[in-house]
């Protein structure tokens, strides 16, 4: 039999906390066997042993447990899965201090409401979600989620260690280049940044609604999902990013993105494709260069570029330094 072990007893007492008719906790002197399962003392959760898709492995989990199809939010055992049926959950015992996995503090690939994502800069935690390698391995991919600290803060999904979508930095009441962010009938959110933690949250406006967000490592985006009663099924709400042009970087330096035009990428006035080879075959990361060299006695200036969603902080700094250098 294999035996999963956790050195905290408090692991399942974060959500499954209090006592309740039905078994939403374990002391260190019991454990959890295959086909058992906890159940949150508001009904809303359980945790349990579950196979993914068409996996023979065994996981440790949580699940929604008041709808139909199992949706699961956390995974315990990500890059150790237990190998046949027969397995055991053992926790043993250790001082309530030292607390392991309190408030989510390793989530998995969701966010769910009340969850932080962010840093704890007092012990350098950094809470970022991570997909799943597919529906059938929760491993984690190379797809991850995280706010990144470079000036003011903001979001970032990454794949592996490239920037592949940003929501633009925080400025006050939400992020600068996302709409996701923005007024929503769903819910309210907030990014708290103080001397202690940097962390994005968010919170239902209706308490009764289901609300996840979660990242899909297949399509390369972060999903919001939330549950339709009546149907019983997740509704997507949104996606990021959700166009070809809210990716990073697709046109390179000193190119423009508007997904109402064709191409979608353009180089600005007074700039040419870096390869027209390359641009001409819709590879445009090369971006643009000067269509001829910069003469700060013939009248060059900076010109307004309107509609610019999730501009750097550092942008109109690196332009004035590389201007006076040159001029």
């Amino acid at each position: 039999m294999d035996i999963l072990s956790f050195s905290a007893c408090f692991l399942l007492l974060i959500i499954f906390s209090k006592v309740s008719i039905a078994l939403d906790m374990i002391s260190p002197s019991e454990s959890l066997t295959d086909g058992m399962t906890l159940v949150s003392e508001d009904g809303s959760f359980e945790l349990g042993f579950f196979t993914p898709g068409s996996s023979k492995n065994r996981y440790l989990g949580i699940w929604y447990n008041n709808i139909p199809m199992q949706t699961v939010v956390w995974v315990a055992n990500r890059i150790n899965p237990i190998y046949g049926s027969a397995v055991l959950l053992k926790v043993e015992k250790m001082e309530k201090k030292n607390y392991l996995w309190q408030r989510f503090d390793y989530p998995s690939d969701t966010l769910l409401p009340g969850m932080k994502l962010g840093y704890d800069l007092r012990t350098g935690l950094n809470r970022r979600l991570s997909a799943w390698k597919s529906t059938d391995d929760p491993s984690p991919g190379d797809l991850t989620l995280g706010i990144e600290l470079q000036g003011n803060p903001e979001m970032v999904l990454r794949k592996g260690s490239e920037k592949y979508y940003r929501t633009g930095l925080w400025v006050g009441n939400k992020f600068s280049g996302s709409p996701d962010h923005g007024s929503n009938p769903i819910h309210d959110f907030d990014l708290v940044w103080n001397e202690k933690e940097v962390y994005y949250i968010f919170f239902l406006k209706n308490k009764s609604l289901m609300s996840r967000f979660v990242l899909n490592q297949t399509e390369n985006i972060r999903q919001r999902y939330t549950w339709n009663p009546e149907s019983r099924t997740w509704k997507l709400f949104s996606t990021l990013p959700n166009n070809f042009c809210d990716r990073f970087g697709q046109c390179g330096p000193n190119g423009s993105c508007d997904d109402n035009k064709l191409p979608a990428c353009q180089c600005f006035k007074g700039f040419r494709p870096k390869s027209a080879e390359e641009w001409n075959s819709s590879d445009w990361v090369q971006g643009c260069v000067h269509t001829k060299p910069l003469n700060c006695r013939s009248g060059v200036a900076f010109i307004k570029i309107a509609k610019v969603t999730g501009y750097p902080k550092f942008l109109g700094q690196q332009n004035n330094e590389s201007q006076g250098m040159q001029c």
